[in-house]
């Protein structure tokens, strides 16, 4: 992940219902797979709802690829038909105002919760990412390129 890289991971909502929560997940941050882990999202129904960015060639069978990795990317790990996870990584250097409404817009499609990387919280809303962005250390390290910059 690049430093000017907000990262949020689609966590299915059928988890959360069983009493899954972030703080499963912190724990050395293992990743999203116990999240997905017996899920019954189709990776073929994700493939179809994304539409927002160009899907990218990848350099693993098991990892389909839209956008740039060193830009904003979407990125879903899966094996045999079944996902391990779905991140989704805003370049902060670029607009990615429209980006935020296609990233709940999908989550919603799909019966996904938004999760902040960086913090390990659920978003519900665009607001709520927004802030997130706006405080991020990618907002920050953006932000201090900008001033040395000019």
């Amino acid at each position: 992940m690049a430093a000017w890289q907000f990262v949020v991971d689609l966590i299915p909502n059928s988890w959360i219902a069983e009493g899954g929560n972030a703080n499963v997940l912190k724990k050395d941050f293992v990743g999203t797979s116990p999240a997905w882990s017996g899920c019954s999202i189709r990776l073929d129904d994700v493939i179809h709802s994304i539409s927002f960015v160009e899907k990218t060639l990848s350099w693993d069978p098991n990892l389909t690829i839209w956008g740039d990795l060193e830009k904003t990317d979407i990125q879903i790990w899966a094996e045999n038909g079944s996902i391990d996870s779905i991140q989704i990584r805003l370049d902060l250097r670029e607009d990615f105002l429209n980006l935020v409404n296609e990233i709940f817009v999908l989550s919603k499609r799909i019966g996904c919760s938004v999760l902040v990387r960086e913090n390990l919280i659920f978003v519900e809303n665009e607001d709520e990412l927004l802030s997130a962005i706006k405080t991020s250390r990618a907002a920050i390290f953006v932000q201090e390129q900008s001033s040395v910059m000019s």
